[in-house]
């Protein structure tokens, strides 16, 4: 951690007042790292904490358990520790929840403070609404809770006497669900209701997506918030990836093709990023490109549903924790190329090398040369006419093409050039293909591959 963190400034805490404290960056900008590490410094010499680490993206939270659990057992048959497995599972647990885990027990004990001062809240832009709260709590809990779930938490916290924290930490432009209320909410909701509450912040908070979902004007008037720009994370800590691969990807989806071109032409090198229409051709590069313990594999959306006829798909029952963990030669290793992973399943996650797949869920209108939206339904592709769901398949793809650390092919299947599937009709690939390739200049994966 950095000077002048929350982890470095444990000492100055002031009695009776609370802190919610926003942490953004680009993609791998470290900022579960920065989670994890102010969870770890709060450890008690009992070896309990005052901070939990919580997140609502059931994938992230079950991979972290299972690679803390497998190397805290390594380092016992090392002979560095003499806990039982139930043991370091039982206490990972307790360090790593999920957020619906901790949720259930407050509204279980709703008199009771909780037994933390510091909750770390990773990916908060997608805490839920309070539609979907309500929803939620009315049918799992039989209880009525009509507060949306950053109000909730604020509660939850702000029951402590002494002092409290959130540190919430945002992947800015990648609300990718139904319900997920985005972090104006938790500004809101903190200058609205709960006065004893500091709210910290950075001015890259304001910098992408969210921005219009920010009421800006009160959080720059409001005296409880403070700005501390070191509280955005802009330089990347994946060593081997240029740090302006985001900002390439934000021109791409953007349709800035110019910036999208010139940023191309600067991190290709270092970060190659190539584009092909043979799905086997992508799988020789990459597997190519592996050494050693890193890991590849295949992502999509989960609109992507005519990837299929390319032999490209993923399964609900896909494991997460198999797939970024599992050995090379398991069929359940992303590794094995055989499932895909979708946004929901990689968000917070990474590789060092993906095929990022693209599907006509995602193409370009030849009227207007504009992204056109869609969702498969029974047999067909559906036009997405709302915004926000509009919204949700952009930011899919922003997490996609944010996943690997090292580099990445974009496989734009042809189609069925037979002409008996509609659904998979050339001209939407076509139009992906001359966007990406053709506008905003990502180059043809070569023939003769490099090593």
């Amino acid at each position: 951690m950095r000077k002048g963190s929350c982890r470095d400034n444990r000492k100055n805490q002031k009695p009776g007042r609370k802190s919610i404290i926003f942490i953004t960056g680009v993609p791998g900008a470290g900022k579960t790292l920065v989670g994890l590490d102010i969870a770890a410094g709060n450890l008690k010499p009992d070896g309990t904490s005052g901070a939990v680490y919580l997140s609502g993206n059931g994938p992230l939270v079950e991979v972290l358990r299972k690679a803390l659990t497998d190397d805290a057992l390594e380092r016992v048959k090392k002979g560095k520790g003499k806990h039982t497995k139930e043991e370091i599972k039982a206490g990972v647990a307790t360090f790593i929840q999920a957020a619906y885990a901790f949720r259930r027990y407050s509204i279980n004990h709703s008199d009771v403070p909780p037994n933390e001062n510091v909750i770390i809240f990773d990916e908060a832009q997608r805490c839920w609404d309070k539609a979907k709260l309500s929803d939620w709590s009315k049918k799992k809990m039989n209880v009525q809770i009509d507060v949306s779930e950053p109000h909730y938490f604020l509660s939850v916290m702000d029951r402590r006497k002494d002092w409290s924290a959130i540190v919430c930490l945002v992947g800015l432009g990648q609300d990718i669900n139904d319900g997920e209320v985005g972090i104006g909410e938790w500004f809101s909701s903190a200058i609205d209701y709960f006065p004893d509450w500091d709210i910290y912040y950075s001015s890259g908070i304001f910098g992408q997506q969210e921005d219009a979902r920010i009421d800006k004007k009160s959080v720059l008037s409001s005296q409880k918030c403070h700005q501390i720009d070191g509280l955005h994370l802009s330089v990347s800590v994946r060593t081997f990836r240029s740090e302006q691969q985001s900002a390439f990807v934000d021109a791409v989806l953007a349709q800035d093709c110019g910036k999208a071109r010139q940023i191309y032409t600067q991190i290709k090198d270092k970060f190659p990023i190539f584009i092909t229409r043979d799905i086997r051709a992508a799988k020789r590069y990459i597997r190519g490109q592996v050494r050693g313990s890193q890991r590849s594999g295949i992502v999509i959306s989960s609109s992507a549903q005519r990837l299929k006829a390319e032999g490209v798909y993923s399964s609900i029952d896909m494991n997460p924790s198999q797939w970024f963990l599992s050995p090379k030669d398991d069929l359940r290793s992303s590794d094995f190329m055989d499932v895909a992973a979708t946004e929901f399943k990689v968000q917070g996650l990474e590789l060092d090398y993906a095929i990022v797949g693209w599907d006509a869920d995602l193409r370009i209108n030849p009227k207007n040369g504009k992204w056109d939206p869609y969702s498969f339904s029974g047999s067909s592709w559906k036009h997405r006419n709302s915004e926000a769901r509009q919204r949700y398949l952009v930011n899919a793809y922003r997490v996609l093409l944010t996943r690997a650390r090292q580099g990445m092919v974009i496989f734009v299947p042809l189609g069925d050039l037979d002409g008996f599937d509609k659904t998979r009709n050339p001209e939407f690939y076509d139009g992906i293909y001359k966007y990406l390739h053709g506008e905003c200049g990502i180059e043809d994966l070569p023939e003769t591959l490099p090593k």
